[in-house]
């Protein structure tokens, strides 16, 4: 499974990341264009988890649809 263009900057230069949440590895998706990163998902859960969340989310079509 491959994780989507990123929903903030359309970068596809998004990227699996391991880091530290309260003492805790967890794994997120991150855009390397722009920085934002998925759900936080625990280390315990696999890399295709991290995708599947980070792939879950409304379309964003454009901004003159949403006024």
């Amino acid at each position: 499974m491959k994780a989507r263009e990123c929903p903030f900057c359309e970068s596809q230069r998004v990227e699996t990341a391991e880091t530290e949440v309260m003492g805790k590895k967890v794994l997120r998706i991150r855009c390397m264009e722009c920085g934002a990163e998925g759900p936080v998902n625990y280390a315990s859960e696999s890399t295709p988890v991290a995708v599947t969340n980070w792939n879950r989310r409304a379309e964003f079509r454009s901004w003159t649809e949403v006024e």
